[in-house]
């Protein structure tokens, strides 16, 4: 083991336990997502959805994340990123749920749309706190390792539940997508009780939404700053929306290659 690598473990090992909270939380976060993200087009195709209603339901969602991920990252500055991410994380828990008893177009839209309202609230904001808790303890430089190790920790965790979920798709795709909602509260229960609150801003004053989204339109390159971040998160989903149905429609692949391949 190089020396390099050994500070690293070390640094770890010395950290506040803020950090393994927030490990928890990740890896928590991204076998959730992972796992939706193998199993939510096979189900969409098993109950008869075309590509154009898929394609909808992917841009609606699309959008609803993009628009409410700025506004919440302020209103988590001002009014505490811990009880913003647990709204966030019930609402994505919530939208899970309702997609595992859908059956129909608008059943899976407006699922859809509750889950992209959910993981666009979350967005980077377990990321900030780390930081700020890190900071507040004095170990700001420490982000240097936290950030990376964990997220390499709980990508591999996510693809690992990936490709595990395609093993046990015979229990129904209900009970998969009920067990990622209980994931999600889970997660919501370790930014409840397992993470101090810090903000992201000195003066807690009332912020409307309304004039959140007032500044973000108000001028060309404020829209045109959502309007790249629409694209450039809308490109690639949709890419693997489309890839999906591609490969379980066209190529009539097994829905059991998804989990890995998207993992």
């Amino acid at each position: 083991m190089s020396m390099k690598l050994k500070e690293s473990f070390h640094a770890i090992k010395m950290l506040p336990n803020a950090v393994l909270v927030y490990a928890i939380l990740m890896i928590l976060l991204s076998i959730t997502d992972r796992v939706f993200g193998s199993l939510y087009i096979v189900d969409m195709t098993k109950n008869g959805m075309t590509v154009e209603s898929m394609g909808i339901i992917a841009s609606l969602a699309l959008t609803i994340m993009t628009l409410v991920d700025f506004p919440s990252g302020v209103l988590a500055d001002i009014h505490g990123r811990t009880k913003v991410l647990a709204i966030g994380l019930a609402v994505w828990s919530l939208g899970l749920l309702l997609f595992g008893l859908s059956r129909t177009f608008l059943g899976f839209a407006i699922s859809m749309a509750v889950w992209a309202a959910g993981i666009g609230t979350v967005g980077g904001l377990p990321q900030t706190w780390i930081v700020d808790a890190l900071g507040d303890t004095g170990r700001a430089d420490d982000k240097e390792v936290v950030l990376p190790y964990v997220s390499s920790v709980s990508q591999i965790s996510g693809a690992i539940a990936a490709g595990a979920s395609t093993v046990v798709v015979g229990l129904g795709m209900a009970w998969l997508f009920g067990a990622q909602a209980l994931l999600a509260v889970i997660a919501c229960f370790v930014a409840i009780f397992g993470m101090m609150e810090n903000y992201g801003a000195k003066t807690r004053t009332h912020v409307a939404v309304g004039k959140i989204i007032k500044v973000l339109t108000e001028t060309s390159k404020m829209r045109l700053v959502v309007l790249r971040a629409m694209v450039s998160s809308g490109t690639l989903s949709l890419f693997l929306t489309f890839w999906q149905v591609y490969l379980l429609r066209q190529l009539h692949a097994s829905s059991r290659l998804v989990g890995p391949l998207v993992g």
